[in-house]
């Protein structure tokens, strides 16, 4: 167990400065036979370190992947704010107008969750995986070794950042969404989204709905996703069977 040491050296190595992406950037993977797709909101270096995308994207089913740019979280949040509101449009519009009728599950990874569960909201899922999820999106921006530095320079206050992210407070979500699988993965020793976000979450979903919960006690924020990035496969396909 690396705890939070691999975190640190994670954090330490990527530049999360810089302006958001002008286009959203979205994968369809599309396997004719399956009835189910799956909808996975994940953060870019899910999808762009190979060996971890490999297995985030197993073959012989339906997936919507959406990426999260690292440069998500701006020193102007209502700049992030835009961006998660055309992700979320792009999402349920998609999902609406090609895969109507087909049974949807939904994955969050990280800040992916706050799209998730928004999405939730607005189309009924059949099963939730919640990975290091975080439960006030603000919060977890000023509290994160990876982007408090990012709020604190950018002149503006905590406050500043709640009242423009308000909508994307997974916690303000539990009370809309009614999925009939929920699956929540935490790390003990979570820097990036402190572990107390994730509990605090993980509680109030235990309050409404059967929780499925995994915790790791001893893992951090990136070494919880690795170990969770080797099971998604068997989930994904079991579901399939089911």
């Amino acid at each position: 167990m690396l705890g939070s040491l691999l975190d640190r050296i994670f954090v330490a190595y990527s530049n999360r400065n810089g302006s958001l992406p002008p286009q959203i950037e979205h994968y369809s993977f599309r396997n004719g036979n399956d009835s189910t797709n799956w909808v996975c909101f994940i953060p870019e270096f899910c999808y762009h370190i190979p060996s971890i995308r490999k297995r985030i994207i197993p073959e012989g089913v339906n997936l919507d992947v959406y990426v999260l740019p690292k440069t998500i979280v701006q020193p102007n949040p209502e700049l992030t704010r835009l961006f998660l509101d055309d992700v979320l449009m792009a999402a349920t519009q998609n999902q609406t107008k090609h895969y109507s009728g087909k049974e949807v599950n939904v994955l969050g990874i990280s800040l992916g969750n706050v799209l998730s569960f928004r999405f939730a909201e607005q189309i009924q899922v059949n099963k939730l995986l919640s990975i290091v999820p975080g439960s006030r999106l603000a919060e977890c921006i000023w509290e994160s070794i990876a982007t408090n530095p990012i709020a604190e320079n950018s002149g503006r206050s905590l406050q500043d950042y709640q009242k423009s992210l308000a909508n994307y407070n997974p916690i303000e979500s539990v009370s809309k969404i009614n999925p009939l699988v929920s699956e929540i993965y935490l790390g003990g020793r979570d820097l990036m989204i402190p572990t107390k976000r994730g509990k605090e979450l993980a509680q109030a979903m235990q309050e409404k709905v059967k929780v499925n919960m995994k915790y790791h006690r001893f893992s951090g924020h990136v070494e919880t996703v690795v170990s969770f990035s080797k099971k998604f496969h068997k989930i994904v396909h079991n579901s399939v069977s089911s």
